[in-house]
């Protein structure tokens, strides 16, 4: 069967929006619905949204939803890939069975690559600016466990991998669920996650095997600053310790001198008293 472009609503038959500067004619009115391109069972239901591919629906307003039956739910969203959807204001999710939650959150569902990631930290952007307790710090890093994991049976199937040879596919990290215990503010959530079943070559539809929702994840920015204060705090120990050392090898050094001077004054009355006789 041929798929067909479909537009909801032209310009031309939009309701006028409010007039702009001088009587000019401003932005058509709310009467303006998106477009849904060539593909099979797309929706464009937002104002100036735009549905792409098979079965993507494009919500929000303002929104984009291309791929394979993903959902652009929030105001100025995108959904991209496979059974993504974007739920939140400005979110973008990205990959296979992925969910982006939060307002303005990047959600991808497989491993990002980039030269370079930048973090904003200007200092223009935050207030009431304190030192932080870096002897805290050290202690709570000194709580967390390294441990080693392998991917979850579903996890396994959701990527297309068998469950007995992922458990081959170890890693070492830190698990969200015990940093939030000792460091709260490293751990948030901005997205969940349908793990699908492989394609059947039937229907060419996936089977929900699992909804994981609000993901945890970790703030590297804040596990960086953790890293940072803990390190030195250890290194205000490592500076004391021979800070302390270094006083005791002088003390030990003038015991030594002081002894050497008081032997050798002995030894003289000795060789005189020798002499004598």
């Amino acid at each position: 069967m041929t798929a067909v472009a479909r537009l909801t609503l032209t310009p031309q038959d939009a309701t006028p929006g409010p007039r702009g500067p001088r009587g000019a004619p401003g932005p058509p009115g709310p009467a303006l619905q998106g477009i849904a391109t060539k593909g099979w069972g797309n929706m464009a239901q937002g104002m100036f949204s735009i549905a792409m591919g098979y079965m993507s629906r494009a919500l929000g307003d303002t929104s984009t939803a291309m791929g394979w039956h993903t959902k652009a739910q929030g105001k100025y969203s995108t959904s991209l890939g496979r059974s993504t959807k974007a739920q939140g204001k400005y979110s973008t999710s990205m990959g296979f069975g992925v969910t982006a939650t939060a307002e303005g959150t990047l959600a991808v569902s497989g491993a990002l690559a980039s030269e370079v990631v930048l973090v904003a930290a200007d200092q223009r952007l935050v207030r009431d600016v304190k030192a932080a307790d870096t002897a805290k710090m050290l202690l709570q890093l000194q709580n967390l466990n390294v441990v080693e994991h392998a991917p979850s049976h579903n996890h396994c199937l959701h990527k297309g991998i068998d469950p007995e040879e992922g458990r081959k596919h170890r890693k070492a990290g830190l698990l969200a669920h015990e940093v939030e215990v000792h460091i709260p503010k490293a751990v948030s959530s901005a997205s969940s996650m349908r793990l699908l079943q492989p394609d059947s070559k039937e229907t060419h539809e996936a089977e929900e095997l699992e909804h994981i929702k609000d993901v945890k994840s970790l703030d590297m920015q804040v596990m960086l600053a953790q890293l940072v204060g803990a390190v030195q705090e250890q290194q205000k120990t490592i500076e004391m310790i021979n800070k302390q050392h270094a006083e005791q090898q002088e003390q030990h050094a003038e015991q030594l001198a002081e002894f050497k001077t008081e032997a050798t004054k002995r030894i003289a009355e000795l060789e005189a008293l020798l002499q004598k006789h």
